[in-house]
């Protein structure tokens, strides 16, 4: 694993213009893991984000968040998660909290674990050693008549022409360039919020984001985004290792006191 240096954008609100998904689109082909552990399959004029995939990998980013405040002062806010996936589409993801000032020590961080062949998913908090199993609902195994979508089905899987976007769109593509020396390519967007977005006074709040990811593989490394409302926020890829990841990492922690939930529980 190479040595990675440097340092989730959190915002309301509806788009009116355009979504980094929508961006993302426009790219060629490719497998794509987002900030935060998402993995999804990005076609040219088409695809569906957030499929499971059978990519392997462990990923730590880092979030810096520099707000300023109405009397000119400024304070740092400082968060991180770190995702995995194995070959069998196990999800982990570990978040460390932007925390409000005057949080006492020891608040923790959370765990989340989503096992698609034992059908449960786990959350833990380290700080309270508290597990929770979540256990899905079987599907039932009896046959059921399948309705004839053969039609359909092979026109989706033709592809829709790309669409270039027209001359005035806010995208612009970036790159690409070296960031911790491998190639990457990025895109800016302007998204903007209609009056009375959260967080703001003004008539309209525009928001500009860079997204940065590499080309081979296909990983989001860099998100840089200035928004009025909360501040500027750098989100940078810290830690990257391609393969199967570590199997203690979804396992609940020895000495945690463990609850399991199934569907027919009432609380």
């Amino acid at each position: 694993m190479d040595p990675l240096s440097g340092i989730k954008a959190l915002f309301g609100g509806t788009l009116m213009l355009v979504s980094s998904h929508t961006i993302l689109a426009q790219s060629a082909a490719s497998t794509l893991i987002g900030i935060g552990g998402d993995v999804g399959t990005i076609f040219t004029g088409g695809g569906v984000p957030h499929a499971t995939l059978s990519v392997t990998f462990t990923a730590t980013w880092k979030t810096t968040r520099l707000q300023k405040r109405a009397d000119g002062t400024a304070t740092t806010h400082v968060s991180s998660v770190k995702a995995a996936q194995d070959s069998v589409g196990r999800s982990y993801r570990e978040t460390h909290p932007e925390l409000p000032d005057g949080t006492p020590p020891g608040f923790g961080f959370f765990v989340l674990v989503g096992d698609p062949i034992a059908h449960t998913t786990i959350s833990w908090n380290s700080a309270s050693q508290e597990a929770v199993v979540f256990h899905a609902p079987r599907q039932s195994q009896e046959p059921r008549e399948k309705p004839d979508v053969s039609a359909a089905h092979s026109e989706s899987q033709q592809p829709a022409p790309p669409i270039p976007p027209p001359s005035d769109s806010p995208v612009k593509r970036l790159g690409p360039k070296l960031i911790h020396r491998k190639e990457a390519t990025g895109t800016r967007f302007i998204a903007m919020y209609p009056a009375n977005s959260p967080g703001s006074d003004q008539p309209v709040t525009t928001v500009v984001e860079e997204h940065w990811y590499w080309t081979d593989p296909g990983v989001e490394v860099l998100r840089i985004v200035n928004d009025p409302r909360m501040g500027v926020s750098r989100t940078e890829l810290v830690e990257f290792e391609s393969g199967a990841p570590n199997e203690a990492l979804f396992e609940i922690p020895p000495g945690y006191a463990v609850r399991d939930v199934y569907p027919e529980d009432k609380n």
